[in-house]
């Protein structure tokens, strides 16, 4: 059976909205994983505007310096 993940979102989302206690345990890696993916989202996100703000200016450039100069 191939069930769609579309499906389970809103079934997900009401079992969270009635769990009232959870009992669960977080390791002490948990936290320095939580921050080693903070911090390689937000690396990967400056990397990736500085990509996009060069092509941008290269594209703006190109339109208003010669190719002779």
């Amino acid at each position: 059976m191939n069930i769609s993940p579309r499906k389970l979102i809103i079934p997900g989302f009401i079992l969270l909205c009635i769990i009232e206690k959870a009992s669960a345990y977080l390791d002490p890696g948990t936290g320095s994983y939580l921050f080693q993916l903070f911090i390689a989202s937000f690396l990967g996100v400056v990397f990736l505007a500085r990509s996009w703000l060069s092509r941008i200016k290269d594209k703006i450039l190109s339109i208003f310096v010669k190719k002779g100069e």
